[in-house]
This record gives structure tokens, C-alpha cells and sequence, in this order.
């Protein structure tokens, strides 16, 4: 191998592909050999067509290490943590076409990078810490048609810094901190297809930003800060496309904004809580538009010739808005579309002719909104009508006419209403129809006739109703049928009758009813059956025949019934509450108790006769096949005097709010590696003893302000490796005397002041691996006891200098993994007792990193020095 690299301590190893020969570059260990490198005793570099060098910590390159590869067209450099790079890296690639750079540490772009690239059309350098470029950086690039600088750092670009990129089609500056596109910027690019500025700190534009992007197709300005769109903005944009300007800030639009769009065919400007209305003219010239997004807006009305010109449009979506009325003609000249969205308003009445003219609609959205009746002929013109959601609204009544021409439609959901009573023959022209979702409404009885035509229906939700009655005959024609919820009712008996023509049915739901027994009689048809969920019932007594009618069933939750006998024992997974109960001594906690799920008949195990009152401590045997969903309030509720509950690796994925409400001695309680979502409030309102609470690796998202009610004592909560987003101030008020609060591994973005306003003894605070990017400069006023606080790998870029004000037992501080690109000493001098300071892999300059190399001795020599003052004192009292 070439000695000059070698010292670059790279080898190669090569191989055929089908665009040219590629070699492979990765570091070379020091006890390495140069005849260690395959393939080096014919190596030609000058064959050389595709140069990879990926997830190497290369860190920096010689100047001649790519001197002999004149051939390369391809070269990726990526995650190699490359710190610099200059022209003379690339001096010799005369003939480079693709250039990857992304996932490195890149701070600064020099002038005339790729002066000698000039046949360059792809450069990537996504995902840098780009916050510097030459304004001639990219000089020379005339046949550049890709530039990716997406995920840095950048503020600001020089009006220059792109003037040579006259063949450029695609730039994307997404996910960096531009705030302002002045009118210089993009004069050269009469070709670019698409730009992506999205992610951006945007706030304005200068009127003639985009006035020579004559061919631009693709233009993204999403989750910016621009609060208003100016008349002049896309005026020569005549070829664009695709708009997105969805998640800013926007308040005003002017009139004629988009008038110079003939050719826009998707337009976004959902989640601009300042957008209320839409101005008359607004969308007069997009004749081709086919998608508008208006969705998450604060629009209250809509003029009735808003849309009149929208003679191609698809795809409408007006939902999350404030909208309370629709104009009769508002969709009058809309005929085109087939996808509307109402969801989430205020909408309270329909008129009857409100979508005579939507001929081809095939999606209809009324969700959430106030609708108290369907009046007939509401949907007589919308035949081509396959997915209809009037859920969560206030129908009480439905005319049975009112879906009389919707034979095409298969979706139809009216879920959360105030449905008492449906006509006989409501549903009887939806032929077609596959889901009906009629939960959550005020049903008591299901009469015979009423799904008699619907022979192709394969969903039916009846959930969440007040039905004691259904007739024998109700199912009768549903012979397609596979899922059946009647759960949440009151439902005493099932006939032997009633789930006999259910021959498809693979998943029955009747949990929460009041079921007392079942027959196997009900069930012996149902041979396609895999789930039923009879949990939460009264059943006492389950016939012993009735496991030979369910040849197929793969689960079965029986859970909270008054007694399930061991007719299951053979079922391959079982999710029910039959319990083993093992009492024996534990060396450390005494009277213990092991409990776990059974398939067979229910054992207990107590050679040493031990009492319930008795045991202190409770755990979960884990096993694989069988998980707890809850812990039932009546299995552990007798053990009254527990100190130690370990209810870990159970599989749990809710909580009663009563489960330890029982329970005045607890000590410690263990629900880690489980599968909670949430805590109930109050959860632990009687547990005024307990001191460590451990609720690791869970899928927390969310901890409800009252979670915490009640255990004043506690010193120790582990709330760490979960998803949570945010605390509320008062999640931690109740816990006083908390020494030690372990939140890492989540996703917390904000740490707000008065979060820890109580937390006046802690000691140890962990909030390493979130997203934290912001800290309130009196977050920790109030922990003057912290002497461990961990902020490792966040997204923090500086520090308040008030933030350690008032830690005076501060001792180990990581602020490490974090975007810092400056820090100065100064920031930690009121911490009197800091031994150890990590500020390692961050972004600060050589010349930082020497001065707190040295600051980091002093601090370790004053501390050393405050414990041996400290020992000298104890020495002399």
C-alpha cells in the first residue's frame, strides 16, 4: 500500500459491482500490517469507479489520501466523524459525479470546496453541524443538480452561496434554523424542481424570494414561523405543483396569493391556528388543484363561493375547525370531489340538499361535530358513497330513508350518538356494506328485520349500549360476519339460537355484560371462532361440554368472573385470572407469597401454613405464555399487610385505580418492564409509607398531576426508559422528601421552573437520553440538597447562567452528548462542591475543551482540598 496512506491508517478491500469496481475503505488497527490489506498486491487505484468509507470514526483525512483514485465517480463518507474537510481532500476526483458527506461533524464549509469537482451533479452533507459556508464554498458546480444540506445548524445563507448552481433541481435545507430567504439567494436557479425548506425557523420572506424559480414543481415550507403569505410571494411560480405551508404561524393571506398558480394541483395549509377565514378569491385560478388541506385552522365560515372554482378537486379536508354552519351552495360547484373531510367542528344541522351536486363522492367525514338529526335525502344524490362517519355527534333520530341510495357503501360508523331506537328498515339497501359501527349509542333491543340485508357485513359493533334484548333472529343472514362486539351492555342470556348463523365468526366480544353461565349449546357453531373475551361478567359455572365446541379458539379471557372451573386447561393461551398462590419464608422479607396465571386447576401452596394477613411481601412468577392484562382487585386485596409488592415482567398494560388502595404498609413496589400506558390518579392515595417506587420500561407517555397523591414518604421514583413527552408542575408537588428521581430514556423536551419547586432533599436527578432542548433558568432554584444531576445526550445548546445558582452540594454534573458550542467557566464557579464536570462530545472548539481540561483539575484539587479541610475539622472536635 501507497505509504502517504497509509498513514491515513485506511485499508481497502475491493469487489466487482454492476456500475464499476468498488473499494472499500475502513480503519486499519495499529497492530495491522500493510500486507494485512486484501487484494493490495494488484491493486489499481485507477480502477477505482465507487468509493465507500461508511460508519468509520476516521475523524480526519490526509490531504492525499484519494490522490490515486482519478477514476471515482462515487464517493460516500458517511458517520466516518469527520471534523473537517477541505479542496485538497478532493483535488484529484476531477471526474466525481456523487459526493455523500452526511451523518459527520462537519462545523464549516471553506471556499471552493470542490473547485476541481466540476462534474459533480450530487452532494450530500445532511445530518453535519454545518453552521458556516463560504459564499463560494459551492463555486464552479455548474453541473449540479442535487444539494442536500438538511439537518445542520444553519442560521443565515450568503445572497451568493449558490449564484454557480445554475443546473441545480433539487435543493433541500430542511431541519435547520434559517430564519429569512432574502430575494438574492435563488436568482440562478431557473431550474430547480423542487426545494425543501421545511423545519426551518422561518418568519418572512422577501416578496420576490421565489420570482425566478420559473420551473419549480416541489416547494415544502412546512413548520416554519411565517405568519403571513404576501400577494407577490408565488406570482412567477406558473409550473409549481405541490405547496405545502402546513404547521406555521400564518394569520393572513392575501387575496391573490395563489393567483399565480395555474398549475398547483396539492395545496397545504392545515395547522395555522391564525387562519380564520378564507378569502373569497383566494383559490379563483387553481382550476387543476386536486388535494386542499384547511384541516387544524380556527376557520368559523366559509363563504358560499369559497370553492366555486375548484373544478377538478379530490381530495377536501375542513376538519378541526371552528366551522358551526355550511353554506347551502358552499360545495354547489365542487362536483369533483370524491374525499371530504367535517370532522372535529361545530357543525350542528345538515341541510337535506347540502351535497346534491357531489356525485362522485366516495369518502364523507361528519365526525365530532354537534348533528342532531339526519333528515331523508341528505345522501340521495351521494350513491357513489363508500365510507360514511357520523361518529361522535348528538343523532338521536335517523329518518328511514336516509341512506336509501347508498348501496355502493361499505363503511358506515355511528358510533357515540344518542341513538335509542333504529327503524326496522334503515339499513335495508346497504347490500354492500362490511363495517357498521352502531357502539357507544343508547340501543336497548335489536329487533329481527334490522340487518337482514346486510349478508356481506364482516365488522358489527353493538358495544357500549344498554341492550338486554336481541332477538333470536337478529343475525340471521349475516353468514360473512367474522367480528361480533356486544360488549358494555346488559345482556343476561345468549340464545341457543342467536349465534348459530354465524358461521364466520372468528372474534365475539361480551365482556362487561351480566352473564351468569354459558352454554355450550349458544357456541357449538361457531367453529371458526379464535377469540372470545367473556371477562368482567357474573359467570359462575361454565358447561364442561363447551370446550368441544371451540376447536379453533386460540384465546379466551375470562378474567373477573365469580368463578371459571378448569374447563380451559388445554387452551393454548388463556387470558384469565386463575391464580396459583405459593407461600414460603423469604430469607430477607419473611412471609412471602408468589403468585401466577394457571391453566390448570388453581393450587395453593402453604406447607407451613401460613396466613394471608400475615405475608409481607407479594411477587408475580413471569411467565411467557400467559400475561396478567390488570391485577384484579380481589386477587391481592387480602393481603392487607404487604410491605413489598414486585409485580414486574407481568405483562401489565393497565391499572385499576383501586388495586393498592388497600394496602397502608407498603414500603417498595416494583412495575417495571411492563406494558402501562398509564397511571390512574391517586393510585397510591393509602400508601403514605411507601418509599421506592419503581415503574422503569414501561410505555408511559403521560403521568397524570395526581399520580403521586399520597406516598409523602417516598425517596425514590424510577420513571426512567418510558415515552414520556411532558410533566405537568404539579406531577412531583406531593413528594417531599424525594431523594432520588430517575427520569432517562425518555422524551422530555421542556423542563419547566416550577416542576421541582418541592423537591427540596433531592439528591439524584437523572434526565439523560430525552429530547431536552430548553431549561427553565429556575428549574433547579429549589435543590439546594442535588449532588448528582445527569443531563447527558439531550438537545441542549446553552445553558442559563442562573440555572446553578443555588446548588451548593452540586458534586457531579454530565453535561455530555448535547449540542453545546460554547461554555464558559464561569457558568460553574457558584458550585462550590463540583468534583467531576463532563462536557466531552458536544460541539465546542479545541480551545474550550483545553480550557475546561484544565478548569476540571482545578475543581477535582479544590474539592480534594474542601475534604481533607472537612477531616481536619472532625479531627480537632
Amino acid at each position: 500500500m501507497d505509504t502517504k496512506v497509509a498513514a491515513a491508517k485506511l485499508t481497502f478491500r475491493l469487489y466487482p459491482t454492476n456500475t464499476g469496481l468498488c473499494a472499500e475503505l475502513t480503519v486499519r488497527a495499529d497492530s495491522d500490517n500493510d500486507s494485512s490489506d486484501k487484494g493490495t498486491h494488484v491493486f489499481k487505484r485507477q480502477q477505482v469507479g465507487i468509493l465507500l468509507c461508511n460508519n468509520q470514526k476516521i475523524n480526519s483525512l490526509s490531504a492525499d489520501t484519494f490522490d490515486k483514485f482519478i477514476n471515482v465517480q462515487t464517493l460516500n463518507l458517511i458517520n466516518c466523524n469527520l471534523n473537517a474537510v477541505t479542496y485538497r481532500h478532493f483535488k484529484s476526483l476531477t471526474r466525481l459525479k456523487h459526493i455523500d458527506l452526511s451523518g459527520n461533524k462537519l462545523a464549516k464549509l471553506p471556499r471552493r470546496l470542490f473547485k476541481e469537482n466540476e462534474n459533480l451533479l450530487d452532494i450530500s452533507l445532511a445530518c453535519n453541524h454545518i453552521l458556516d459556508i463560504d459564499s463560494s464554498a459551492f463555486d464552479g458546480l455548474r453541473n449540479l443538480k442535487r444539494l442536500s444540506l438538511r439537518n445542520n445548524f444553519l442560521t443565515e445563507l450568503h445572497p451568493d452561496l449558490f449564484k454557480s448552481l445554475t443546473q441545480l433541481e433539487a435543493l433541500v435545507l430542511e431541519e435547520n434554523h434559517i430564519y429569512y430567504i432574502d430575494d438574492l439567494l435563488l436568482r440562478n436557479q431557473t431550474s430547480l424542481v423542487k426545494l425543501e425548506l421545511k423545519k426551518n425557523n422561518l418568519f418572512k420572506c422577501h416578496p420576490d424570494a421565489f420570482k425566478c424559480l420559473t420551473n419549480l414543481k416541489h416547494l415544502d415550507l412546512e413548520e416554519n414561523n411565517l405568519t403571513w403569505i404576501h400577494q407577490q410571494l408565488f406570482q412567477s411560480m406558473r409550473t409549481l405543483q405541490n405547496l405545502n405551508l402546513s404547521n406555521n404561524r400564518i394569520t393572513k393571506i392575501h387575496s391573490l396569493a395563489f393567483s399565480g398558480l395555474a398549475c398547483l394541483q396539492t395545496l397545504w395549509l392545515n395547522d395555522n391556528e391564525g387562519i380564520t377565514g378564507i378569502p373569497i378569491e383566494l383559490f379563483r385560478h387553481q382550476k387543476k388543484l386536486t388535494e386542499l388541506h384547511l384541516q387544524c385552522n380556527k376557520i368559523v365560515q366559509l363563504h358560499p363561493n369559497a370553492f366555486k372554482s375548484l373544478d377538478g378537486i379530490k381530495t377536501m379536508n375542513l376538519s378541526q375547525n371552528l366551522i358551526t354552519k355550511l353554506a347551502e351552495s358552499l360545495f354547489l360547484l365542487a362536483t369533483t370531489v370524491k374525499i371530504l373531510d367535517l370532522s372535529e367542528n361545530c357543525i350542528a344541522q345538515i341541510n337535506s340538499t347540502q351535497f346534491r351536486t357531489l356525485l362522485f363522492l366516495e369518502e364523507l367525514n361528519l365526525s365530532n361535530n354537534q348533528i342532531g338529526e339526519l333528515l331523508a335525502g341528505t345522501f340521495d344524490v351521494t350513491s357513489s358513497l363508500t365510507r360514511l362517519n357520523l361518529s361522535d355527534n348528538k343523532i338521536s333520530k335517523i329518518h328511514s330513508e336516509t341512506f336509501k341510495y347508498l348501496d355502493q357503501l361499505t363503511h358506515l360508523n355511528l358510533y357515540s350518538n344518542l341513538i335509542a331506537e333504529l327503524p326496522d328498515d334503515v339499513f335495508r339497501n346497504l347490500r354492500r356494506l362490511e363495517v357498521l359501527n352502531l357502539g357507544k349509542n343508547l340501543l336497548t333491543r335489536i329487533q329481527p328485520e334490522l340487518f337482514k340485508r346486510l349478508r356481506k357485513l364482516q365488522v358489527l359493533r353493538l358495544n357500549d349500549n344498554q341492550i338486554s334484548e336481541i332477538c333470536d333472529e337478529a343475525f340471521d343472514t349475516l353468514v360473512e360476519l367474522k367480528d361480533l362486539f356486544l360488549n358494555v351492555n346488559q345482556i343476561k342470556k345468549i340464545s341457543s339460537s342467536l349465534l348459530t348463523p354465524l358461521i364466520a365468526l372468528e372474534k365475539l366480544n361480551l365482556d362487561h355484560n351480566l352473564l351468569e353461565s354459558l352454554n355450550a349449546a349458544s357456541f357449538k357453531q361457531l367453529i371458526q371462532l379464535k377469540f372470545l373475551n367473556v371477562s368482567n361478567n357474573y359467570i359462575r359455572h361454565i358447561d364442561e361440554s363447551f370446550k368441544g365446541a371451540l376447536v379453533n379458539l386460540k384465546l379466551l379471557d375470562a378474567s373477573n368472573n365469580i368463578c371459571v372451573n378448569q374447563t380451559f386447561r388445554n387452551l393454548e393461551f388463556l387470558k384469565g385470572f386463575r391464580v396459583n398462590y405459593c407461600f414460603y419464608n423469604h430469607a430477607k422479607f419473611g412471609d412471602s407469597c408468589k403468585i401466577s396465571i394457571t391453566t390448570d386447576d388453581i393450587e395453593v401452596t402453604n406447607s407451613e401454613n401460613m396466613r394471608v394477613e400475615n405475608t409481607k411481601y407479594l411477587h408475580v412468577e413471569p411467565c411467557e405464555s400467559y400475561f396478567y392484562r390488570t391485577i384484579p382487585v380481589d386477587v391481592i386485596h387480602k393481603f392487607v399487610n404487604l410491605v413489598n409488592v414486585n409485580l414486574e415482567n407481568a405483562g401489565l398494560s393497565e391499572l385499576s385505580p383501586d388495586v393498592f388502595s388497600n394496602f397502608h404498609h407498603l414500603v417498595l413496589v416494583d412495575l417495571s418492564n411492563n406494558k402501562l400506558f398509564s397511571l390512574p390518579a391517586k393510585l397510591f392515595r393509602n400508601s403514605h409509607r411507601l418509599k421506592t417506587l419503581l415503574i422503569e420500561n414501561n410505555e408511559l407517555t403521560d403521568i397524570d398531576k395526581d399520580a403521586f397523591v399520597g406516598p409523602e414518604r417516598l425517596t425514590k421514583l424510577s420513571l426512567a426508559k418510558n415515552q414520556i413527552k411532558k410533566l405537568h408542575e404539579d406531577t412531583f408537588r406531593p413528594l417531599k422528601q424525594l431523594k432520588i428521581l430517575l427520569l432517562e430514556d425518555n422524551d422530555l423536551w421542556v423542563i419547566c421552573e416550577k416542576i421541582f419547586r418541592k423537591q427540596t432533599v433531592l439528591e439524584e436527578l437523572d434526565l439523560s437520553k430525552n429530547k431536552i432542548f430548553s431549561l427553565h433558568p429556575h428549574a433547579m432554584k429549589y435543590l439546594s440538597s442535588l449532588v448528582r444531576f445527569n443531563l447527558r445526550e439531550n438537545q441542549l445548546t446553552n445553558l442559563s447562567t442562573e440555572l446553578l445558582l443555588n446548588l451548593p452540594k452540586l458534586s457531579v454534573l454530565d453535561l455530555s452528548l448535547n449540542r453545546f458550542r460554547n461554555l464558559n467557566t464561569e457558568l460553574f464557579d457558584p458550585l462550590g462542591s463540583l468534583k467531576i464536570l463532563r462536557i466531552d462530545e458536544n460541539l465546542l472548539p479545541d480551545s474550550v475543551m483545553e480550557t475546561f481540561k484544565y478548569y476540571s483539575e482545578q475543581i477535582y484539587a479544590r474539592w480534594l482540598a474542601k475534604i481533607a479541610e472537612e477531616e481536619k475539622k472532625s479531627k480537632e472536635l
